[in-house]
């Protein structure tokens, strides 16, 4: 299953309600991170391997995550790497891979852990996940990942690209 995201121009009321929305979360996460950091796993290295193609799009192959010398288990949902891409053009998310959600706002595609990547013990992800799109050649994409207790290695993709 794949899904096709075509991006539209917010409304202002849109913007605003965001925007409104998130102050309350910005609060609670400020609200409470010494409880949090007492508990937060740190250590790992994620590897996301891959190329991205001008007017084909990003495609992850061989990427994993080696646990080894993590201090436990990054729990369901602790993991998230936001593919940001070039505004205004259309593009089509391939399945999620094994262990992940996929999510598209716009133009950020979001993908985030949905099992828990264990303490060491190495592990493929993202293996055959792929955006595709008609993104011209020189335009920007970005790679980020969360949370930032965890070492991230590129190869082939880098975390500010072009296409």
């Amino acid at each position: 299953m794949s899904a096709t995201h075509t991006p539209s121009n917010p409304s202002r009321r849109h913007v605003l309600n965001s925007l409104a929305w998130s102050a309350p979360v910005l609060t609670l996460a400020v609200a409470g991170p010494l409880a949090a950091a007492s508990t937060a796993t740190s250590g790992g290295t994620l590897t996301l391997s891959g190329r991205a193609v001008a007017r084909e799009g990003i495609f992850f192959t061989g990427s994993s995550y080696n646990g080894s010398g993590a201090s436990g288990p990054y729990a369901a949902q602790q993991l998230q790497i936001l593919i940001t891409l070039p505004e205004g053009v259309p593009f089509t998310t391939s399945a999620p891979p094994a262990g992940f959600s996929v999510s598209a706002d716009a133009n950020v595609v979001t993908l985030t852990n949905t099992s828990p990547l264990s303490a060491d013990q190495q592990t493929t992800v993202l293996n055959g996940f792929f955006i595709t799109g008609n993104f011209l050649p020189g335009t920007a994409y970005t790679v980020r990942v969360g949370p930032p207790t965890l070492a991230i290695v590129y190869s082939g993709l880098v975390a500010d690209g072009t296409f």
